[in-house]
């Protein structure tokens, strides 16, 4: 990997964020770490090692081999005439099922192929901490960052977030739900262990199940990439098509693209929009491809009565059906029109009964006299 690839690469990963987040989550989208976004009471400005590879990058794109050490600094300055207190959270990199790559995985478990490998940003000597901005004043921090001393090649991806607990924003309340912005900056981590260029990225099509999602119902597929290297700026095409077990029909199907974080897996999913999620057996079609690698995944799956039934109760989207509503006004109808038929028939039986009995009976009174 020449220079200028890895440079490109950093400037598309590494970008430190002035952002605002939305009742305490991560917004997809960051800018640069160094602007000085106005609501923000506290800037951040990357310090770069001695290894950094672009002296000018927003964040930290660094050269090292393994058992080397580098030194990730940070100055934070408090905007404010007042003490504020930063709290400082690293993150290795995760893939999401829509195609990101963020730095919101705090406290979750670890992909378990970056887990082996030992070499995750949060491993290797990033750390949270708590830091103390005196009125307008700058702090500088530092981390040490040591690459395992053990044969490795490739691309090590994360980030820190930088988030203010002193600051004092704006509560709105819409519909009863109370919405606070807070800004925040992100700032990424790239660094470049060995020969990276000798590394590809490899994927694996992990597992397959139905589930809810913003209200829909999903088939969820997990996509792992085992290598330590990344795929950036969407560069992976997957498809995929559901179809029933033995059979070439399309239920449903996608196409997006991706990019995709070293050591990480996704779950893909399959929307059933405005649509029923049926039960079954099925086969899963997945071709993952970039410009130069093609992977190609079947698998098989079964979707359970209990589960279709459950998931599709809950399907927002689905159109409300009131075929059954008119089939029982139908039956209503007919009933109604049934009995309706069967009284006046009853009631002119009756009222012809009694038309003859006083027929007759005027009959008799006119003989007796």
């Amino acid at each position: 990997m020449d220079i200028l690839k890895r440079r490109v690469a950093a400037w598309l990963m590494v970008i430190g964020g002035v952002l605002f987040f939305l009742a305490g989550a991560f917004p997809k989208q960051v800018q640069a770490a160094t602007l000085n976004f106005g609501s923000a009471n506290f800037t951040v400005t990357p310090i770069p090692p001695k290894q950094q590879s672009d002296v000018n990058n927003g964040g930290f794109d660094v050269l090292l081999s393994p058992g080397e050490s580098a030194q990730l600094g940070f100055k934070l300055q408090n905007k404010i005439n007042k003490e504020i207190t930063v709290r400082m959270r690293p993150a290795a990199a995760t893939s999401s099922g829509s195609g990101d790559i963020g730095y919101i995985n705090f406290s979750g478990p670890l992909d378990d192929t970056l887990a082996n490998l030992g070499v995750a940003l949060t491993k290797i000597g990033a750390k949270p901490q708590v830091i103390k901005l005196p009125p307008k004043g700058v702090v500088t921090v530092q981390q040490k960052i040591t690459v395992p001393n053990k044969p490795f090649n490739g691309v090590i991806v994360g980030g820190y977030n930088f988030i203010s607990s002193s600051y004092q924003g704006k509560v709105s309340s819409s519909k009863g739900i109370q919405l606070k912005n807070q800004p925040a900056y992100e700032v990424g981590v790239i660094l470049l262990v060995g020969k990276t260029e000798s590394v590809k990225p490899d994927f694996k099509l992990r597992t397959i199940k139905p589930a809810m999602q913003s209200a829909r119902a999903v088939v969820l597929f997990n996509l792992q990439n085992t290598m330590p290297m990344y795929i950036l700026n969407k560069g992976l095409t997957i498809t995929a098509k559901m179809t029933p077990a033995g059979s070439k029909k399309v239920i449903n199907s996608l196409r997006q693209k991706m990019s995709f974080a070293p050591n990480s897996n996704a779950d893909v999913p399959l929307v059933f929009e405005n649509q029923q999620l049926p039960s079954g057996k099925f086969t899963l079609d997945v071709v993952a491809s970039t410009d130069s690698q093609h992977w190609h995944f079947r698998k098989n799956f079964t979707i359970s009565n209990a589960e279709a039934n459950r998931l599709n109760r809950n399907n927002l989207t689905l159109k409300s059906s009131y075929l059954w509503l008119w089939i029982l006004i139908g039956v209503l109808v007919l009933i109604f029109i049934v009995v309706l038929v069967v009284w006046l028939y009853r009631r002119g039986i009756k009222r012809g009964q009694n038309m003859r009995s006083a027929g007759n009976a005027d009959k008799h009174r006119r003989r007796g006299r």
